[in-house]
């Protein structure tokens, strides 16, 4: 039985101090806001475990996409966990850890963790591409199913074949068969790729919208170090590494 709709909560430092820096936005899984050392992240889906809630927001502010919405500057902000409530729980608090972002002297340190950082992924036509199509996704000017497979076509594309692309960027063919999946036969009238004979007609659920996210960030990713470096080796990513689809 879902615990209901979870509301995670951080401690947001500067310095060691709490953070003036006030913000808020609002995605298709969550509403962020965060003001006066303190950010939450409102769920709007129900969660079965409160954990899970709080899985999620770890990897959301291990993302791209986390680095562009909450740091500003050389700005450096630790995230630290306190716990998250909902309906019939009560609430509870405890130190988790915590999250640094800092800014351009730190890209080597948190390069494994934060996606295209460093500026030869715009020497790269292709990647370079990919990253507009997506930063176009977010603000709202293309659709995901779109986005999603043209970034996977693009790329099995430039890798030879599908499974030419997997070796290369060391990503398991689970990930690669489940996005094109979701791409090819997932979407509303308004929102489809292609309509097709087993086409299941609605809009993606939050859950599969930010696994989707997620996984298209690694590709993109990936793809510009592997092509801005030739012979760069990476660790294998597989599905459990990342959220499981909802």
């Amino acid at each position: 039985m879902a615990v209901g709709k979870v509301t995670v909560y951080y401690t947001v430092l500067e310095g060691g101090r709490p953070s003036t820096w006030s913000n808020s936005f609002e995605n298709s899984a969550f509403r962020f806001t965060a003001e006066n050392g303190t950010a939450s992240f409102e769920f709007k889906t129900p969660f079965t475990r409160h954990d899970a809630a709080e899985q999620r927001t770890t990897d959301y502010l291990k993302s791209w996409d986390a680095v562009c919405r909450l740091q500003s500057g050389r700005v450096r902000r630790d995230f630290v966990m306190k716990g998250s409530d909902g309906p019939g729980s009560g609430s509870r608090a405890y130190i988790l850890g915590s999250l640094n972002f800092v800014g351009p002297e730190g890209e080597a340190i948190r390069r494994r963790d934060l996606p295209w950082e460093l500026c030869e992924f715009e020497e790269d036509p292709l990647v370079r591409g990919l990253i507009t199509r997506f930063e176009d996704y977010l603000s709202g000017k293309e659709r995901l199913a779109v986005v999603g497979y043209f970034t996977l076509s693009a790329l099995e594309s430039a890798f030879r074949n599908r499974a030419a692309l997997a070796e290369a960027l060391a990503i398991g063919n689970r990930i690669l068969t489940t996005l094109g999946r979701l791409v090819s036969s997932v979407g509303s009238w308004t929102s489809a790729r292609k309509i097709g004979a087993d086409h299941d007609l609605r809009e993606f659920t939050p859950g599969e919208t930010f696994w989707m996210e997620s996984a298209l960030r690694a590709l993109i990713d990936r793809a510009g170090r592997v092509r801005g470096t030739p012979g760069t080796k990476l660790l294998r990513l597989s599905m459990s590494d990342l959220t499981p689809v909802e």
